[in-house]
């Protein structure tokens, strides 16, 4: 089985059956435990486990798929490096240090690559302060999901996880989405009417929300 491990304020911009793909990549080698959900990028790396450095890859905390029969495998995990437990007998370090260690010394690997220019975003501590860019935050997801590749917002977040732009400014952006309006004016007085079709010209103009939007009446 597989388990995609997330913060709960990630946004995932997926352009393919990431499931599938991520999937395939286990079965090709039996020593991947954790794969991290790539971050944005032009697309075109190949799967590893080591970084630049030659240093092993770790577990991406964030966003990562994880091969649940394999983790299960290495129990129990072995502290690696452990001062004087607090006092409620946790481990100080994260846990993740913890698993970190356990990959390695069983000869496993975390491995991070490219799934078809799929990524995830981490709105930083600051765009959640307030409760005005926590609700933009729940809004703007969709917008930065659907973002095309050639947006000048979207290209100061290649090799970024953390999102540049705050959420004005992707609200502010551009982005292609085919709409259509269904409207049902049985029975509705002219004025009424008239103020539906004028609140969609106001929507287009200004923050441009909709332009060009299909109407069927």
């Amino acid at each position: 089985d597989l388990v995609l491990q997330m913060d709960s304020d990630i946004i995932i911009k997926c352009n393919c059956d990431v499931i599938r793909q991520c999937a395939s990549i286990f079965e090709r080698d039996p020593r991947v435990v954790s794969f991290a959900f790539p971050i944005p990028s032009k697309g075109g790396a190949a799967l590893q486990h080591l970084d630049k450095s030659g240093k092993p890859f770790r577990f991406e905390i964030r966003c990562s798929f994880l091969h649940l029969d394999r983790l299960v495998a290495m129990l129990p995990l072995r502290a690696h490096d452990v001062k004087v437990p607090s006092e409620n007998y946790c481990i100080d370090n994260g846990w993740w240090h913890t698993l970190d260690y356990n990959i390695q010394l069983n000869g496993m690997k975390s491995c991070r690559g490219d799934l078809c220019t799929s990524c995830f975003l981490h709105p930083p501590n600051e765009f959640k302060m307030s409760t005005t860019e926590r609700i933009n935050l729940l809004i703007v997801s969709d917008v930065i999901s659907q973002a095309i590749a050639t947006s000048l917002l979207w290209k100061k977040q290649l090799g970024c996880v953390n999102l540049k732009s705050n959420t004005l400014r992707w609200l502010q952006s551009r982005y292609e989405s085919v709409v259509v309006a269904f409207i049902l004016n049985e029975y509705t007085p002219y004025g009424m009417a008239l103020h539906c079709f004028d609140s969609f010209l106001r929507q287009s103009k200004g923050k441009k929300l909709f332009d060009k939007c299909g109407i069927i009446l």
